[in-house]
């Protein structure tokens, strides 16, 4: 072989691999996102505090994070019942974000079922993000803690 011949494939080599990674960058990052489900339940307990912002700590169990602690502050009256923010943490991180329910009082109890998004990540979770997420629960208007179940799908 001679030096033009291997100059020449070398050429070849490095337009391929450029084409390659041009291809590569041209993807949106959407598509290399995976789908990951979402099933948490939790029991939030509301803290002390006045008037129609509610303050509710407590913890979670489920796919995809395990176990971890949940801080939600609901704003009733707003949007459809209420409008609320979240964070759910745990050892590896944590994601938050906020989402609205509609609630429907009965003569003892409290139904709420909406949507959330997640909009941020840390940690282990830092890529995580989320729309529309199912959120649900029920429970007695003088319970102390009160279940809620977030599921869906959210992305990496």
């Amino acid at each position: 072989m001679t030096a033009r011949h291997n100059l020449t494939r070398v050429s070849r080599l490095a337009a391929t691999l450029a084409a390659a990674t041009a291809c590569l960058g041209a993807i949106a990052p959407s598509a290399l996102a995976r789908s990951i489900p979402i099933d948490i339940t939790g029991q939030a307990r509301v803290v002390p505090g006045n008037g129609t912002t509610l303050k509710q700590v407590g913890s979670f169990t489920g796919a995809p994070f395990g176990g971890g602690n949940m801080q939600l502050t609901t704003r009733i009256g707003q949007g459809q019942g209420a409008t609320f923010t979240f964070s759910l943490s745990t050892k590896r991180g944590s994601v938050s974000g906020s989402g609205t329910i509609a609630l429907k009082f009965g003569k003892t109890t409290v139904s709420y079922h909406g949507t959330a998004n997640i909009t941020s990540g840390a940690g282990a979770y830092r890529s995580y993000r989320a729309r529309n997420l199912r959120v649900t629960g029920n429970g007695a208007l003088t319970a102390k803690n009160y279940p809620i179940r977030l599921s869906g799908s959210l992305t990496t």
